[in-house]
């Protein structure tokens, strides 16, 4: 009995030590956050350097790859270990994390200058669990906007398009020998479903219904948003036709080149065309919100994404750790963040900001956008739904499938996926 009880302390401490390296527990006047390898990670470990130099106090910053960071954040919580006690946040985790995070609803009303839609995509409930609760302020933030060259559309005496049938009225007027009106990431992966989400809400359309268990993309605003694509891609032909193997970083290059005039993407990517060691038309490049379609929606609803910070409910410095995270979602260390880390702001006053703005010249477009921007699910299941829209869009870009049976069979996936979900 000795034996086996020595036997599950060695286990323990072995898993203690993968969780968090030895010497990293809380104290009093120290913190220990994790963060992701990457631009996130660089960017919250400049909020806790200036954190500590305000409050003299400590924070140990443990930076890892995406997923490892994720799996030790979900062990640490899992285990009540209580080594970590500032929790990275990435949207998409929030319904893995949520039952071993501190609600943060109260800690955040005296900031008003939040945005709405932002706080939305780090609040989560379960199935019956009522109200949804805030379990991560906000840090980090970007969504997709409309990237266009204002040369082209000069020339061609056009107005930047804010409607669907602008944009397909101006890619046409914008295809030529050598520039096509448009590039998208059309190849099967996150990418095109991020794509396709954004033009499915600015029609109108939703993905499930409020109670998550009822998938609605089949009906007739999820067809034309996803018909509309597809015309645009394969019978008007104003999308170059690369654009079926491109992904991001494709996308941005074939701008930078001039291969295309106009896309809908990610705002982040700002700086990459304006960027004259990067660009051949880097003072050419002008932005807008997401275009819509005017039958269904007032504006257009962009895909939102980005990272938040929570407290785990296991630390020992509960207190100190809600002190740091109302820190970085304060209006003055997102203004800070976002002129000395080209970060995307969280708060409304940042955007409008005059050094922020000659910094960021889509500013404007891109507070826009996240005004009207919603997020993607956060459930555990999603990762599963996306891969199976991934892999169906795809076949109705490439044309293996009509819309409707391309639809109709990732409702097929998504219906069993959500069928194994705890009711």
């Amino acid at each position: 009995m000795l034996k086996r009880t020595g036997f599950i302390s060695l286990m323990l401490l072995l898993l203690l030590s993968f969780l968090i390296p030895v010497g990293s527990f809380a104290q009093d006047n120290k913190l220990v956050f994790v963060v992701s390898a990457g631009g996130s990670g660089r960017t919250l470990t400049a909020a806790a350097r200036e954190f500590e130099k305000k409050y003299n106090v400590k924070i140990e910053v443990l930076s890892y790859p995406w997923a490892e960071a994720r799996d030790k954040q979900i062990l640490d919580l899992s285990s009540g270990a209580g080594s970590i006690d500032i929790i990275s946040v990435e949207h998409d985790w929030v319904g893995l994390m949520y039952h071993f995070l501190v609600p943060l609803d109260a800690d955040t009303k005296q900031n008003k200058d939040l945005i709405p839609s932002i706080l939305d995509g780090f609040r989560y409930a379960g199935p019956k669990e009522g109200n949804k609760k805030l379990y991560a302020v906000p840090a980090r933030i970007g969504t997709w906007i409309l990237y266009y060259r204002k040369d082209l559309l000069q020339q061609k005496n056009i107005k930047a398009p804010e409607t669907f049938a602008d944009l397909s009225a101006d890619a046409k007027s914008l295809t030529d020998g050598k520039t096509f009106g448009l590039v998208m990431p059309l190849k099967q992966s996150v990418f095109i479903v991020s794509q396709w989400l954004g033009f499915l809400w600015s029609n109108g359309g939703e993905l499930l219904d409020a109670n998550r268990q009822k998938v609605l993309f089949t009906n007739k605003r999820g067809i034309e948003a996803t018909q509309y694509l597809v015309n645009l891609y394969r019978n008007q032909k104003v999308v170059s036709p690369e654009s079926i193997e491109y992904e991001h970083d494709d996308l941005i290059t074939a701008l930078q080149q001039g291969r295309a005039a106009m896309a809908v993407t990610y705002s982040p990517y700002v700086t990459e065309v304006s960027d004259p060691a990067k660009s051949k038309f880097a003072n050419e490049f002008a932005w807008s919100s997401h275009p819509y379609n005017p039958k269904y929606a007032k504006e257009g609803h962009p895909l939102i994404a980005g990272w938040g910070v929570g407290v785990n409910k296991s630390s020992k410095n509960i207190k100190l750790a809600k002190q740091f995270v109302q820190f970085v979602g304060s209006s003055d260390i997102q203004l800070m963040l976002a002129l000395n880390n080209q970060n995307d702001p969280t708060v409304a006053s940042v955007y409008k900001n005059d050094k922020f703005k000659k910094l960021s010249p889509a500013a404007d477009a891109v507070l826009k956008a996240l005004e009207g921007g919603k997020w993607d699910p956060s459930f555990p299941e999603w990762p599963r739904i996306q891969d199976a829209l991934s892999v169906e869009l795809s076949n109705a870009f490439s044309g293996k499938k009509t819309v409707e049976a391309a639809l109709d069979d990732a409702k097929k996936d998504v219906d069993s996926i959500l069928g194994w979900r705890e009711k």
